[in-house]
């Protein structure tokens, strides 16, 4: 898993990779606990849960779920949180994706058009495709997002945005 948000806050229009409704992984949890044993090994019939990229929700949200259903999982938090607070680069471009209002931008040398969820996948796919043929754009693709739209301009409810972008600090980690 990646990220697990509140009910309140998930509008399947902004998430546009993955992210699951609180709900829906309550759901899951439920499911994988009666067909398999959950926990930290790995023999035949067991599986392993774990969270990439160390948001907030994963301990917010996801950990009170994992905890009422009596299950653990393994959370992976990148090292660069603990020096800096900025969201991983790649979270950054699907947060402007998701967010960015309906418009047409340049980035790179691409023209995106952006006015509901499909135009916003496609955006997403088409920068994505970008940077598997070329990975050096990278740093290119966010300065274009920047330029054509601030970060800090797009309209985010604040509540939604720690959970979602906020990563892990060290501070969090240390009163699990």
């Amino acid at each position: 898993y990646h990220n697990i948000i509140d009910d309140e806050f998930y509008d399947n229009a902004c998430h546009l990779s993955l992210t699951h409704k609180a709900s829906v992984f309550d759901n899951q949890i439920a499911l994988l606990k009666r067909n398999f044993s959950i926990g930290m090994g790995l023999e035949p019939g067991h599986i392993l849960i774990t969270f990439d990229d160390g948001y907030k929700n994963n301990i917010e949200v996801a950990l009170p779920i994992m905890e009422r259903h009596a299950v653990c999982a393994t959370f992976f938090v990148p090292a660069c949180y603990f020096e800096s607070s900025e969201m991983l680069w790649v979270d950054k471009m699907l947060l402007w994706l998701s967010h960015v209002p309906s418009g047409t931008y340049q980035i790179v040398s691409e023209l995106i058009t952006i006015d509901n969820r499909a135009s916003r996948k496609k955006a997403f796919e088409t920068v994505w495709a970008g940077l598997v043929n070329d990975y050096s754009t990278k740093q290119q693709i966010l300065e274009d997002m920047e330029q054509a739209f601030c970060f800090t301009r797009l309209e985010i409810e604040e509540a939604f945005f720690k959970q979602r972008f906020e990563p892990l600090n060290r501070e969090d980690i240390d009163h699990l």
